[in-house]
């Protein structure tokens, strides 16, 4: 890819044809992974878990993903410094990252696809959201009291983005007559899979829409990851769902937690927890100040990994992550 003269690439990725799955289980689901990649004759990304020494930009991270995905290098906050980047990719199994390869699967997507973006300008650029409101989230749009309540969440991440110049505007909320808490697997997506079709079928947008994010209320998240070990209780997440789904990505947002009596989150935290996921959905890893990672800037914590007990100062994005959201297509 010829990049002379730009300070960042942003690549969307989504995989074309075929999709393996194995309905009964879930469990033959496929993701792809971006890497490795090369600026010029550096290596950014490597292919595999080399030492420090394999590598020549640390800091970039590789992209894994199931559905579409999105990215943006370099993702330091740094500019481009490169005539040519170099990408590949990898179709692997969501279960446990193992590469997939033609001879063993004739079910593969027949390409992924790379589509490049030049992004909004510095100023007057808009996010529209679409908010999903799960039965058993405590909010029920049209209700009075729901409606005060979603206004203020919504004035919260509106004052978040206004920060770097994004403008953010509610298209349309609405409710879901489903189970007001989402469980997933990562070796069994199909729950998830269902839950976002439904939305997607509900609000009436098409699946591969880019013009509208999904933001979903949820009563309770829960999560299990083979990886990471048994389930966790997130108070958000952002995800992409291969297989099939109507629409790949949404943020989740958990308005309570899973326990007994569940503890409900306020219009300020429920805010900086939507903030937070939508960051990831523009672009954005976790980000900790301390580890100078990921265009992090001294005071601006927004995108670190834990967002308890945030002052509003310290509750924000950077100049720098601004400058990676608004390069997504989702933001014009």
């Amino acid at each position: 890819i010829p990049v002379g003269g730009e300070e960042r690439l942003a690549l969307r990725v989504r995989p074309v044809g075929s999709v393996a799955i194995d309905e009964s289980s879930g469990s033959d689901l496929l993701c792809y992974t971006v890497a490795p990649v090369m600026a010029d004759d550096a290596v950014w990304i490597r292919a595999d878990d080399g030492g420090p020494e394999a590598c020549d930009q640390c800091t970039q991270r590789a992209y894994s993903s199931g559905g579409s995905g999105f990215f943006v290098w370099p993702n330091d906050g740094q500019p481009l410094q490169a005539a040519t980047v170099t990408v590949q990719g990898r179709v692997e199994y969501c279960r446990n990252g193992e590469a997939v390869y033609r001879v063993d699967d004739a079910g593969l997507p027949e390409e992924l696809v790379f589509e490049r973006f030049v992004g909004a300008p510095a100023a007057g650029a808009t996010l529209r959201l679409s908010v999903a409101a799960l039965d058993g989230s405590g909010v029920e749009p049209g209700d009075p009291e729901s409606d005060a309540y979603l206004a203020e969440v919504l004035d919260v991440v509106a004052s978040r983005f206004a920060q770097v110049g994004i403008e953010v505007d509610l298209a349309t909320a609405y409710r879901i007559d489903t189970s007001g808490s989402i469980a997933w697997r990562q070796s069994d997506l199909r729950e998830l899979r269902s839950t976002l079709d439904a939305i997607d079928e509900a609000s009436g947008l098409p699946g591969d829409t880019l013009s509208q994010v999904r933001v979903v209320l949820a009563g309770c998240l829960e999560r299990e990851s083979e990886t990471l070990g048994p389930s966790r209780y997130p108070a958000g997440a952002t995800t992409s769902v291969p297989g099939g789904a109507r629409a790949p990505s949404a943020v989740l947002v958990a308005l309570g937690q899973c326990a007994d009596p569940p503890r409900p989150l306020d219009a300020r935290e429920a805010g900086l927890t939507i903030a937070h996921e939508l960051g990831h959905y523009l672009g954005l890893y976790h980000s900790n100040t301390a580890d100078g990672a990921h265009v992090a800037a001294s005071g601006a914590r927004l995108m670190e990994s834990s967002i308890t007990g945030l002052s509003d100062d310290e509750a924000r994005f950077s100049e720098a992550q601004g400058a990676v959201m608004r390069l997504h297509p989702s933001v014009y």
